[in-house]
């Protein structure tokens, strides 16, 4: 997961700092990341692991992940419903007048993305180093934060 978590956001930084301002695709995307390692660390601190005969085992914070979901789906919605809608009339404008359409950054939108794509590759790596941890110690029944 955390290698094709890393992956997706470099193809990602590199296609839209190809398609965009550099600078404001810079900033939203490691506003995002900055953003999604703050709350990684949170949820960390939330997580419940445990090791017992079967192996090590880990309960995530329902809320922070659903949190962060669902942010992300409403700013897709909202996009949809209300950006999309705008951004076509205005390629139908200008294809009218024979001009190209300008490409439409989003830097909330990529900011947003890269929260969570930030948190999850976060999450992940340290979930693992609390798994390898658990696993050389004594079983235990639970373990609260990092």
């Amino acid at each position: 997961r955390i290698v094709v978590l890393a992956a997706v956001i470099a193809g990602l930084e590199y296609a839209y700092m190809q398609r965009g301002n550099p600078q404001i695709v810079l900033l939203s995307t490691g506003a995002g990341v900055a953003a999604g390692i703050l709350v990684a660390l949170a949820a960390l601190r939330f997580t419940q692991m445990g090791r017992d005969e079967k192996g090590v085992w880990y309960v995530p914070n329902l809320y922070l992940g659903l949190g962060l979901i669902v942010l992300l789906v409403a700013r897709y919605a909202y996009d949809y419903v209300v950006v999309f809608p705008e951004i076509r009339k205005q390629a139908e404008l200008a294809a009218a007048y024979g001009a190209r359409s300008p490409v439409v950054q989003q830097p909330m939108l990529h900011g947003i993305l890269f929260l969570v794509l930030g948190y999850y590759l976060v999450y992940y790596v340290g979930i693992l180093l609390r798994a390898h941890r658990l696993q050389t110690g004594a079983p235990t029944d639970m373990e609260g934060g990092a």
